[in-house]
């Protein structure tokens, strides 16, 4: 049985256990004799194949989100998937690759760090101006 320690963070963890996978399985090809053991090395490498190229469209975006999971079709558009160890995708693969529950609770979980406030936050914004009392909006007298 190949045992990989979690990492930090899902992802990583994924990458270590898909590296080792292949790893073995690259060894084992050369070496398989029959029809069927060489078949299964092919499948695993395959499998491998496969995984690596959904760890590298699910990987870490802006600290925390994920990059292959997309955005809400919202007003503000925020991500899909707030945290990278969230990921539907990532948390199947995790299930396919014998990772627990209580493995991937263990994990660290990536945060954001504060957004440090832009200059232009100051001004008034759309927001601001719908709270303007509606004296100050109306239409200027006609002098007559």
């Amino acid at each position: 049985m190949l045992v990989v320690e979690p990492m930090s963070t899902l992802h990583e963890t994924l990458s270590a256990r898909v590296t080792a996978i292949r790893k073995r399985a690259d060894e084992l090809l050369p070496n398989a004799l029959s029809g069927e053991a060489r078949l299964l090395a092919i499948a695993s490498i395959r499998r491998c194949e496969a995984d690596e190229r959904i760890l590298n469209r699910h990987s870490l975006w802006n600290e925390t989100e994920c990059s292959g999971c997309g955005y809400d079709a919202g007003t503000y558009g925020d991500p899909v998937t707030e945290n990278l160890n969230d990921c539907p995708e990532l948390l199947d693969m995790a299930h396919a690759l014998g990772l627990t529950e209580d493995d991937i609770a263990a994990l660290e979980r990536p945060q954001r760090k504060p957004r440090k406030p832009h200059p232009s936050w100051g001004l008034l914004g759309l927001a601001d101006i719908r709270r303007v009392p509606a004296t100050f909006l109306s239409s200027p007298r006609e002098d007559t």
